[in-house]
């Protein structure tokens, strides 16, 4: 999936995205299938996808995309 496929497919489900392409904590977990707590975690660990805090914490589409892209695993046939 593309950044702008996921982009348009939060917008349609009335997520909030930034004018960046950016969204917070709890529609990161979502996209990337995990809790916010574990996000939590992989900040204190310095682990996980990348993230910047401007007074909240906030994930660029683009980076989730590319961090999941990062650990996608083929099953050989």
């Amino acid at each position: 999936m593309t950044v702008a496929e996921l982009e348009e497919r939060l917008r349609e489900q009335g997520q909030y995205v930034s004018l960046d392409g950016s969204v917070l904590p709890a529609v990161a977990a979502q996209i990337i299938g995990c809790t916010e707590g574990t996000l939590r975690n992989w900040r204190s660990q310095e682990i996980g996808p990348d993230y910047f805090k401007k007074v909240r914490i906030w994930y660029r589409l683009e980076d989730l995309v590319e961090w999941m892209a990062e650990r996608h695993v083929r099953i050989a046939k």
